[in-house]
């Protein structure tokens, strides 16, 4: 789950549920996008693989992508402008992939 909070206020604007185990988050430049990253490894509710990783609507709290890096994710950002997305994936053996341990990915967000 990701939850979206009011740092002046602390009160819980939203809350996203994935369906795994939340690795790492992160928001575009503007905070209309979330990415998250998220490790299942076959755990939680979802039957996301490791390495899954989504963006999300910040307004609208709806799902905008859905991407499957093959390895367990262990960090997220996004660019200064939004427009790339970058994750990196420990692999070590885990997963579908066969990237290599400390593999970071970019994608078009």
């Amino acid at each position: 789950t990701v939850k979206i909070w009011d740092a002046v206020l602390l009160t819980e604007l939203a809350n996203i549920n994935g369906g795994s185990p939340v690795i790492s988050v992160a928001f575009n430049s503007d905070g209309t996008k979330v990415f998250s990253a998220y490790s299942n490894a076959g755990r939680g509710s979802s039957n996301d693989a490791p390495g899954t990783v989504k963006i999300w609507d910040a307004v609208l709290l709806t799902e905008l992508a859905n991407i499957n890096g093959g390895s367990p994710v262990i960090s997220v950002a996004f660019n200064s402008d939004g427009t790339k997305v970058f994750s990196a994936y420990s692999n070590a053996g885990r997963g579908s992939s066969n990237d290599a341990p400390g593999t970071v990915k970019i994608w078009d967000a």
